[in-house]
């Protein structure tokens, strides 16, 4: 029971203190919008009575936590640390959801050639176009789908659609396929490019059959590596 009486008073201490907070960000909020150049509303002015009421609660308050034992203080910064973070885990886990929504409905709603990837990141979510004119695009769709979530444009030379009919025509390729003869590997999409695993290195006239080759500018070499899931694009 003491203990809950005291989660509850250590919430009205934060309240208070952000209450007066609260006007002294009013008083910075008027500034001059410099997309039309004119000056905004004033905002309303907290009255003296608020505010001094509000800075002696605030100071009762304070004498009142400065007067709590340590075993009190500990149990309080406890409390307050774990409700910071399951609201973080919260906010994060809602986003989250979010982004993937958006991404999914754009997979849905969007040809191959109109985009070259869709990867989730902590930041929203990055998007290769092969062209800037489907950027509109996009976003349309992302109004629609009345998402808040950044996306993050990034222009790349060929479409998923595009590296995809490159990706099946490779291993078909007569070079290539003389070149590899019995030699491991493996040919994956990875955002922008192609990314090609060789476990056991490149096999002899690798460079310059690539040097030569029409993957030259869309291949990636992934010498001595082996191939992990997560390498592949989110797509």
């Amino acid at each position: 029971m003491k203990k809950k009486l005291l989660a509850v008073l250590l919430a009205a201490m934060m309240m208070s203190l952000g209450n007066i907070g609260s006007y002294a960000a009013k008083e910075e909020a008027v500034k001059e919008n410099p997309d039309v150049g004119v000056l905004m509303e004033e905002p309303e002015e907290p009255a003296l009575e608020e505010i001094e009421k509000a800075e002696q609660e605030r100071a009762e308050l304070e004498a009142w936590y400065q007067g709590l034992t340590k075993e009190q203080r500990i149990f309080f910064e406890a409390q307050i640390s774990e409700e910071h973070f399951e609201q973080e885990i919260k906010e994060q886990n809602s986003w989250s959801i979010k982004r993937d929504t958006l991404k999914k409905y754009l997979l849905k709603n969007l040809q191959k050639s109109q985009y070259t990837y869709l990867v989730s990141s902590s930041n929203g979510l990055d998007v290769g176009v092969p062209s800037a004119k489907y950027i509109e695009k996009i976003e349309n769709l992302r109004k629609k789908n009345g998402s808040d979530v950044t996306v993050w444009y990034h222009l790349c030379k060929y479409s998923a659609k595009e590296l995809e009919k490159k990706k099946t025509a490779l291993p078909k390729d007569t070079d290539f396929k003389k070149m590899m003869g019995q030699e491991k590997y493996v040919l994956v999409l990875s955002d922008d490019m192609l990314a090609i695993y060789l476990p056991d290195g490149k096999p002899k006239g690798f460079d310059s059959w690539l040097a030569k080759s029409d993957y030259q500018d869309v291949l990636a070499v992934k010498e001595y590596q082996k191939f992990l899931p997560t390498d592949s694009a989110g797509l």
